[in-house]
């Protein structure tokens, strides 16, 4: 016989049993609540961080141009304010650092489009003793352990001349490519940069990442900066120049005229041709096209930035393109000794 006592019992328990439910189901609702308005908090702050990395990447950009401003161009060398790398300076959150390369230290392969079927066969016919632009990329070519092939140099010509016609028979034009079964044509306009160089035929990856440093895709005919080339390039300009006299004629930078380096070289070439003669059209000593490079970390959010500038002759500086990308945490943490050639 249920008692009048135990069913207010029985009515306590199930009200309790209720306030228990109730508690509950508010718990979850407020955390759900508490764990989005966390997520909304931790996506507005990388995006803040995001927008003022930006900011700050910008800013370097902006920093790269003043200089070239106030920058002699008339000369362009190591010493100069523009080449001195930005230490990482430290900002609230982070750091940020930049650097300043001279595109022409580099050779262009977009000088390659000068070449006609008879100016190629003419330097070609030199052979790796001569000096010119043919040559000169040969030799590089063999300093860097790379095939040093005529056909490295014909499709680089096929690729960026104007017409479908091969420059010879080691070129490659549209053609070839669909005979080899690429999805592409030749582009038959200059490069952009020079990891085009994968496209083209004969080029495996491994060459154009030896190459990275040592070749510019410039938009218009450039020189050598012989007082920022690297060594290896150095070397490349003639076959009488081995490290030994690499490492003279850099010792002797920076030049302030480029007779100052026809005078070293002289020393260093065993030829009854002058340097001048040589040389003339290949090497000078001032330069237009820079990279500017910056990186700037900012949290867990890591922006680089990479800059083309074109100084002009009016004495300002523009920039010409950029590319910023945002750089994956993942990959922040792998370093290049990380990684594992897998053959």
């Amino acid at each position: 016989m249920i008692t009048h006592a135990s069913l207010k019992r029985k009515q306590r328990g199930l009200a309790l049993i209720s306030i228990m439910v109730m508690v509950t189901l508010m718990a979850i609702l407020l955390s759900g609540i508490f764990y989005r308005h966390q997520l909304d908090i931790v996506r507005a702050i990388r995006v803040l961080n995001g927008e003022q990395a930006m900011l700050l990447a910008l800013s370097t950009e902006s920093w790269a141009l003043n200089v070239f401003v106030e920058d002699d161009a008339s000369v362009d060398h190591l010493e100069e304010d523009w080449a001195r790398e930005i230490p990482v300076l430290p900002i609230e959150g982070g750091s940020v650092t930049g650097k300043i390369i001279d595109l022409q230290g580099r050779l262009n392969l977009n000088n390659f489009s000068v070449f006609t079927s008879p100016k190629l066969w003419r330097e070609q016919s030199q052979d790796i003793s001569g000096t010119n632009l043919i040559t000169v990329y040969m030799r590089l070519l063999e300093i860097l352990e790379i095939d040093s092939d005529i056909a490295r140099a014909a499709v680089i010509v096929d690729w960026i001349d104007t017409n479908s016609e091969l420059i010879s028979s080691d070129g490659a034009e549209d053609d070839e490519y669909y005979r080899s079964g690429k999805t592409y044509l030749a582009a038959n306009s200059p490069m952009i940069e020079p990891a085009e160089l994968a496209l083209f035929d004969g080029y495996e990856i491994n060459d154009v990442i030896a190459l990275e440093n040592f070749v510019s895709t410039l938009p218009s005919n450039t020189k050598v900066n012989i007082n920022t080339a690297n060594k290896q390039l150095m070397m490349a300009l003639h076959r009488d120049f081995d490290e030994a006299s690499a490492d003279a004629l850099i010792a002797l930078r920076p030049y302030e005229s480029i007779e100052s380096f026809y005078s070293a070289a002289d020393g260093l070439i065993n030829s009854s041709v002058s340097a001048k003669d040589l040389f003339n059209g290949l090497v000078g000593v001032k330069s237009s096209y820079y990279l500017m490079q910056a990186d700037v970390l900012l949290g867990d959010i890591r922006i680089q930035l990479d800059s083309y500038i074109e100084r002009k002759g009016d004495g300002q500086a523009a920039v010409l393109f950029r590319r910023m990308q945002f750089v994956p945490k993942l990959a922040q943490v792998i370093k290049p000794s990380d990684v594992v050639e897998i053959n």
